[in-house]
């Protein structure tokens, strides 16, 4: 299945969805994540569980499951922090957003997708990244 509408469809018009990822505010990072679960739900995926993390380098993860074609099959989500931040709150720094196997188990871990939270291209970037998933689950 390919996703097939701008991804900007599910923020109401008043909302932001394109600024840096340095400028992220927590409750900004939280639109990000409602569109992205809105998509998956969109395209046959069940958001099975979040984990938070006490590595510098990821956020959160969120296990997702097929819950359409290839029924039951899993892939973990991870909420990547920019290697150059050192403050506390690690939602505000969120850089990328990767899909892959497991678990990964640090930052270099190879990705069957990667979505990058950069200014202007964030709807592009999480529509690709939603087809590579949609992709995996064919195979």
């Amino acid at each position: 299945m390919q996703c097939s509408f701008s991804p900007k469809y599910f923020f109401s018009k008043h909302e932001s969805y394109s600024r840096s990822p340095n400028a992220l505010e927590v409750t900004e990072m939280k639109r990000y994540k409602q569109l992205l679960e809105n998509l998956l739900i969109y395209n046959g995926w069940r958001v099975e569980g979040m984990s938070s993390h006490d590595a510098w380098w990821i956020e959160e993860s969120w296990d997702i499951q097929s819950i359409e074609k290839n029924w039951g099959k899993t892939l973990v989500i991870a909420f990547l922090v920019d290697p150059l931040y050192e403050g506390k709150n690690k939602s505000s720094a969120v850089s990328k957003i990767t899909a892959s196997l497991q678990m990964p188990a640090d930052r270099y871990h190879a990705w069957l997708a990667v979505a990058s939270l950069n200014k202007g291209s964030f709807n592009d970037e999480l529509a690709q990244f939603t087809n590579r998933i949609n992709q995996f689950r064919k195979n």
